[in-house]
């Protein structure tokens, strides 16, 4: 019952299968869903980090999905990879995600279909870079020259989705920043 009244109380919980995997569908429900919950599974030297929600067949090929879990599972990453590897421009990449999202959900420019706004997959993800540029362009953040990029194109062609996004993995100079389509 806490989990769901007081779910600031708990940092780590261990549990077997079954009853993880019970936990991690009702601990989103108090921050807006499975569209929003982050994960990561983290061992001795590896760790996978990706959205709580599976992949949502009722709305494949419909562009309707919320990258907000995946947003902050990269983000959850980019910290884990900086505490691993030592290099604090991840985190300050992972913060810079974090605040984008906050900030599109604050000023009411991220507004996922999932919670009976207008943007689907594109438009969301679009909000959500946007942010993210002009935080880079006005804020103080320390940004590395050298793009990381991520190849999103096989999760987006397997849950069907049109557009697909090559994002830099920390913040880059906005003019570096592609945009595929489909």
């Amino acid at each position: 019952l806490d989990m769901v009244r007081r779910p600031w109380t708990f940092d780590v919980l261990v549990t077997e299968n079954m009853f993880g995997d019970i936990l991690s569908d009702l601990g989103p429900g108090p921050m807006g869903g499975m569209g929003m919950a982050p994960s990561a599974d983290i061992g001795d030297k590896h760790a996978v980090f990706q959205p709580c929600h599976g992949t949502a067949p009722d709305i494949v090929g419909q562009g309707k999905a919320n990258p907000t879990a995946m947003i902050l599972s990269a983000a959850m990453m980019l910290d884990w990879l900086s505490l691993r590897a030592g290099i604090p421009q991840l985190a300050e990449a992972a913060s810079l995600l974090d605040r984008a999202v906050e900030t599109g959900f604050e000023c009411g420019r991220l507004r996922p279909m999932e919670f009976g706004g207008d943007q689907g997959l594109a438009a969301a993800s679009n909000s959500v870079l946007a942010i993210i540029d002009e935080l880079v362009t006005f804020a103080s953040f320390h940004v590395p020259t050298t793009i990381y990029r991520v190849d999103l194109e096989a999760r987006a062609l397997a849950l069907g989705e049109s557009q697909v996004w090559a994002r830099p993995r920390v913040p880059v100079d906005p003019t570096a920043i592609e945009v595929a389509q489909h």
